[in-house]
């Protein structure tokens, strides 16, 4: 067969709603290249219920999504690292079933780096979306290690591309490209509003005048994430205006955010009108 038109098998690993709103419009893509096979693998919190399951958002779009769970119940740090474990075996089977020839992976989270080691080891180019970003505590560990194990970089940014270079990437493999998700940012308008759901999903809430309010734990400070929280929702209810309240990630600490959050709602009558959510979709945030 003709190199130019040999099918390449590439593999899209999500773990997450947020990285899935910029991984997906790289598998619409793929989709529309004749001598792709793409496969896509959904990881972490996509599968679990409590965090809304949103596995089923990206099977609108591609219906043979890959699941592979991969979280280890619990709420420390150590449930963190065990789900890193459990991960690199769940992943590497499924990559061995698979068989890509590339590995697409964004970001900065414990369950890319799992994806990440898997794949390196298994002699699979890794190509990495948004390495070189400053993102903090662990997860900036986490991501630049990740750069590190991985062949390809579409970094979005200048400064995001030279940090790849100071750690020793080849230049030649490091892309300067932006967000993925930048084009539906934008597109929003005056009429996205009511184009994209919002209403029926919030339908008590006004256009203007309200707070879309998200906080989620800090791994390395978890006491200390646990006190922040709780001025951030004091704070939200001395402004009393109309909040939507979205629920945290996956990271150690969530569960306890959630029992301040509930227990602080129910026993409290003077606090902002408005709604809990545990997800939205990407599109009806980016309204918000």
């Amino acid at each position: 067969m003709d190199p130019v038109n040999q099918i390449r098998r590439v593999c899209v690993i999500t773990s997450n709603r947020a990285d899935w709103s910029k991984l997906r419009p790289v598998v619409l893509s793929l989709l529309e290249e004749a001598v792709v096979e793409v496969s896509v693998i959904a990881t972490g919190s996509h599968l679990l219920q409590e965090f809304g399951q949103t596995v089923n958002e990206i099977k609108i779009d591609f219906p043979a999504v890959v699941e592979v769970s991969t979280i280890v119940a619990g709420d420390a740090r150590s449930a963190m690292v065990d789900s890193v474990g459990f991960g690199l075996v769940k992943i590497s089977n499924t990559l061995l079933h698979l068989k890509p020839e590339v590995c697409v992976i964004h970001g900065d989270r414990f369950d890319a780096l799992s994806a990440t080691i898997a794949a390196n080891l298994l002699d699979i180019t890794v190509a990495h979306i948004e390495g070189g970003e400053l993102s903090g505590t662990v997860d900036g560990d986490l991501r630049h290690a990740i750069t590190k194990l991985a062949h390809i970089h579409f970094a979005c940014s200048e400064d995001a591309a030279f940090r790849i270079r100071a750690m020793g990437e080849n230049p030649d493999n490091i892309f300067l490209t932006g967000c993925p998700s930048y084009k539906r940012l934008f597109s929003i308008n005056d009429e996205s509003w009511q184009s994209s759901g919002v209403e029926s999903i919030f339908p008590t809430l006004e256009r203007k005048g309200y707070v879309v309010a998200l906080m989620h734990p800090c791994v390395a400070v978890e006491q200390q994430s646990l006190r922040d929280y709780e001025c951030f929702i004091h704070a939200l209810f001395t402004v009393k205006k109309q909040t939507v309240f979205l629920y945290p990630n996956v990271d150690p600490g969530n569960k306890r955010i959630f029992k301040y959050y509930t227990s602080i709602r129910s026993n409290t009558v003077t606090g902002p009108s408005g709604c809990s959510c545990i997800h939205i979709s990407h599109q009806i945030y980016s309204q918000c």
